[in-house]
């Protein structure tokens, strides 16, 4: 297609505005060059002096349209918005740090995506708590004008509502201006709907100084020290790894009573979580109890043992790791008459072969994935299977 030349004189704020463009690519929507001798020689156009030439594209740009174009700027400015939303962080900081003693942590702008920081809980004593509360801030004397029943209206958006009701921990809501500041911790159930999103009533006695302290403080929870608890875990893990060739896991007559293998099953899990713990304790876990020692009955013909057991068995899962594999290990004996047998009508105790196929087929998955999990060799994973297989060989061959 042939290119259309439309040339026109131009005035000193043309020249002013284009004169260093130099364009002249016919693959441009819009090609500007404004002409003097040299470039008129360069480009091979007529040799004529102060020419605006436009190809393809022609837009006629007056005097009006260049004033209107210097009036944009293309740098960013920092608006008056900025500066309350900067003012309202700052005179919350030294509230927080003064009034209360605590630490605000800032959100950088570019994180910012409803929350303006977060508040670490300090002990009196000055351990920082772990503890920790969300902050949205509002600054200015906009932000009370709206009266409530009990205080002042804080305004928000819906597209906020998801976060903040998915945080782990309370998030305060503030607003303050020169006079102080005032909170509320966000509640969905406190919200009402408004057309431009949502609204919560600040109440004018939830005024933000050391007062405060007490109820913030109720909101995050009692903080526990875990010293003591720490200690005793490595105590015992210690005791486990390197002390005992044998652990004895006793359980109450209480927990079979109830049922309640919550216990069991926890100490279980605790062996799990530590893949240290669990290779120092293979084939040491013996389950016995003391409660029964006065009933001359076995262990597996009472009635709430053997219900205790039948629960616990298939949630472990990892007896054949666990469990004592040497002949007078009463563990997996124990488990497998509980479970896996019933007595027939001339009062022998035999084998569901069906569910005793389960017990052998599941539990040597859970060998397999856990001495994978643990890095055990193939060698020692066949030594422990065999040495389980001779156990059962000996006690129900």
């Amino acid at each position: 297609m042939r290119s259309h030349r439309l040339t026109f004189g131009a005035s000193a704020a043309l020249r002013a505005c284009f004169a260093t463009l130099a364009w002249a690519s016919p693959h441009f929507a819009l090609s500007l060059v404004l002409q003097s001798k040299s470039r008129a020689k360069s480009f091979g156009l007529a040799k004529r002096r102060n020419t605006l030439v436009v190809i393809r594209h022609a837009r006629v740009f007056t005097d009006t349209n260049i004033d209107n174009m210097k009036k944009d700027n293309f740098f960013p400015k920092r608006t008056v918005q900025n500066l309350k939303g900067e003012r309202g962080v700052i005179e919350f900081a030294k509230l927080i740090n003064s009034e209360l003693g605590w630490i605000f942590r800032k959100t950088e702008l570019e994180h910012d995506y409803g929350i303006d920081g977060y508040i670490d809980i300090v002990l009196e004593d000055g351990f920082v708590s772990g503890k920790t509360v969300a902050v949205q801030i509002k600054y200015g004397e906009s932000y009370f004008k709206q009266k409530s029943h009990n205080g002042f209206w804080y305004t928000g958006k819906t597209k906020h509502l998801n976060y903040y009701l998915n945080l782990d921990f309370p998030l305060l809501l503030v607003i303050i201006n020169s006079t102080g500041a005032y909170w509320v911790e966000f509640d969905i159930e406190q919200t009402e709907k408004i057309s431009s999103g949502w609204r919560i009533s600040v109440p004018t006695a939830n005024k933000l100084d050391a007062s405060s302290r007490s109820v913030i403080e109720d909101l995050v929870g009692e903080v526990q020290d875990y010293k003591a608890h720490i200690e005793a875990k490595w105590y015992y893990d210690d005791l486990m790894k390197n002390k005992a060739s044998i652990i004895l896991f006793d359980i109450s007559r209480e927990a079979f009573k109830n049922m309640d293998i919550s216990y069991t099953v926890r100490f279980f899990n605790r062996l799990l979580g530590n893949d240290s713990l669990a290779l120092h304790c293979q084939g040491k876990i013996e389950i016995m109890t003391s409660a029964y020692d006065a009933d001359p009955r076995e262990l597996y013909e009472i009635q709430e043992v053997r219900d205790y057991i039948a629960q616990l068995e298939p949630i472990v899962k990892y007896w054949f790791f666990f469990a004592p594999t040497h002949l007078k290990s009463a563990t997996l004996r124990l488990l497998l008459l509980c479970a896996y047998f019933h007595k027939d009508s001339d009062g022998l105790w035999k084998p569901i072969k069906r569910d005793f196929k389960d017990f052998l087929e599941s539990n040597f998955i859970g060998l397999n994935s856990l001495t994978e999990r643990l890095g055990i060799s193939q060698e020692r994973n066949k030594q422990i299977s065999e040495a389980i297989f001779a156990y059962l060989n000996h006690h129900f061959g």
